[in-house]
């Protein structure tokens, strides 16, 4: 049972992170301002987000890739 109780503390672990460590921000926010302020960063629009996807696509699909591949990309870069 000890490797029970190890699985559920690493589970509740993973939990905590993906609350915590790993969320995302939405940067298609509309009040520029406000996103501006809290990240520093220029804001990303949802016609640069289509680009960029449609961009993945066209390299997976060319290199006979996954296509999955590009939904983990985009997680990774909404973050």
């Amino acid at each position: 049972h000890e490797n029970d109780e190890d699985n559920v503390a690493s589970l509740s672990i993973m939990m905590e992170q993906e609350c915590t460590n790993y969320t995302c921000g939405n940067y298609l926010y509309d009040n520029v301002d406000a996103l501006s302020d809290l990240t520093g960063r220029q804001r990303i629009t949802s016609v640069d987000r289509k680009t960029l996807v449609d961009w993945c696509y066209e390299i997976v699909d060319r290199c006979e890739f996954d296509r999955e591949s590009v939904a983990v990309a985009m997680n990774i870069a909404d973050r």
